[in-house]
């Protein structure tokens, strides 16, 4: 993910019930607290903190969510374990938004490259090794989008085949 300019907060990907509003998941934003631009975990309950980001700069972000005991989240963000939370909440059949909120609110001003979904964690521990290479479909990817289009496109393809 890559930021241009921050507002106060910047949706990164939303899982939202069809309910709308009221049925929110699950949100990972870039979240304005106390002057700082954070990279945030909402649970389905509470908001989750963890490090900063700046603009003008790269970062590979990860969200592992593994099991359903105490600290089941992982937040990953360029190859370094930021923290952990508990979500011990089901994923509810609905809306996946990239790039902003519910209704198109909290909209991104950056790029992101190489987006996957995965039914199996992709990375444990205190660390893991940034990808150097575009993903690839496996058995285990639920969907996947390579940023290589026009820059500033809205044409997307998943690559989930």
């Amino acid at each position: 993910v890559y930021f241009d300019s921050f507002d106060a907060d910047d949706g990164l990907f939303e899982f939202r019930g069809d309910g709308g509003y009221g049925q929110i998941t699950r949100t990972i934003f870039q979240h304005g607290v106390g002057g700082n631009q954070t990279f945030a975990y909402y649970n389905g309950a509470g908001w989750n903190s963890f490090g900063d980001f700046n603009t003008g700069q790269w970062y590979h972000c990860a969200v592992v969510r593994e099991g359903s005991g105490t600290n089941n989240v992982s937040v990953y963000r360029d190859g370094t374990r930021l923290g952990q939370c508990t979500d011990t909440g089901t994923f509810i059949e609905g809306n996946f938004i990239i790039g902003a909120g519910t209704n198109g609110a909290f909209e991104m001003d950056g790029n992101m490259d190489e987006i996957r979904v995965s039914d199996s964690a992709r990375y444990s521990g205190s660390s893991c090794t940034v990808p150097t290479a575009a993903f690839e479909n496996d058995a285990n990817t639920l969907f996947l989008l390579h940023g290589d289009g026009t820059n500033g496109s809205q044409d997307f393809r998943d690559d989930n085949a």
